[in-house]
């Protein structure tokens, strides 16, 4: 049953503090309390901050110690770079993009897409990310309507197949 399957999500960008990345531990939070079978993963480059030339702790650092407190770790991973973003997303039913910007667009956006992968993302901007029709879009990031919408999906993933034709359709 899709009760118990899994449902993959994955952020692709960079691993920094402006992309969200701290909203995908409050998801995975929730997911956890609400016991959906969810996991994320997380691929990018890390975001080093530099005081006088010299390299501070990393930010995927930082977010695996929040992980590991929190107990999230058969949730979310941060999985690093990845020469092969195609691969990785291949593997997903869903790209997020939690951007502090609330911009629902990118280069991860365009190649989800060109792959079928449908979005779930926040901003004004509809070009890509299409609500219902390509993904999800919604006006501003909050974590209430984002675990409502996932959950959505979760139990409901014939919305997947169909915003996955939707978003090839619209890439060619």
């Amino acid at each position: 049953t899709f009760s118990t399957k899994i449902l993959k999500i994955i952020y692709l960008g960079t691993i920094d503090p402006g992309r969200g990345i701290d909203r995908l531990l409050d998801l995975a939070n929730s997911f956890n309390e609400i016991g959906l079978n969810v996991k994320i993963e997380i691929y990018g480059q890390d975001y080093l901050k530099r005081y006088f030339f010299i390299f501070k702790k990393s930010y995927s650092s930082y977010i695996r110690k929040k992980i590991k407190k929190n107990g999230l770790e058969s949730i979310i991973r941060i999985r690093g770079f990845t020469s092969n973003p195609e691969e990785k997303l291949r593997k997903a039913d869903l790209l997020i993009h939690p951007s502090k910007n609330n911009d629902p667009w990118g280069r991860n956006i365009i190649e989800a897409m060109t792959l079928g992968v449908p979005v779930i993302s926040h901003g004004k901007y509809n070009k890509f990310v299409q609500n219902n029709v390509t993904g999800i879009l919604m006006n501003e990031w909050n974590l209430n309507n984002y675990v409502e919408a996932i959950k959505n999906i979760y139990y409901n993933r014939k919305k997947l197949n169909t915003f996955s034709k939707n978003s090839l359709k619209l890439s060619r």
